[in-house]
């Protein structure tokens, strides 16, 4: 529905849309999910393919903005710490930003642990995904 919204206010506009793979498919609470050996995840794995993208399609001179929900912020603060895309970029939207929860030991310890009710269970599979 975002996307459509997007793409309709802003007509003929380019649209690079940017998919998390291990945080889409996996439980990024989950051992192993950050192994430095494989990165899926993370300021090199998503800004090095990201400047690529850009300026293969000739973007780099537009400003991009960036746009990213929940997880996603994560991404928007590796793409503002990485030296040649942080000067390009025009702005940031934050949706949902559970960056800034993070900090609070009652958040990161929830997302931490294994689910302990159905409930629990489904709202991660389901939901967090």
């Amino acid at each position: 529905v975002l996307l459509k919204a997007i793409l309709a206010a802003f007509k003929g506009a380019p649209l690079v849309v940017v998919e998390m793979p291990l945080v889409a498919m996996e439980a990024p609470w989950s051992d192993g999910w950050a192994d430095p050996e494989t990165p899926s995840c993370g300021q090199d794995a998503l800004c090095r393919p990201l400047l690529r993208v850009l300026m293969k399609h000739e973007l780099l001179h537009r400003r991009p903005i960036l746009v990213g929900h929940s997880f996603g912020c994560f991404a928007c603060r590796w793409v503002l710490a990485h030296p040649p895309l942080s000067r390009l970029v025009g702005g940031v939207v934050l949706l949902d930003p559970l960056v800034f929860l993070l900090p609070y030991p009652e958040i990161s310890k929830r997302l931490q642990q294994e689910p302990r009710t159905a409930y629990e269970f489904l709202i991660r599979r389901l939901i967090m995904r």
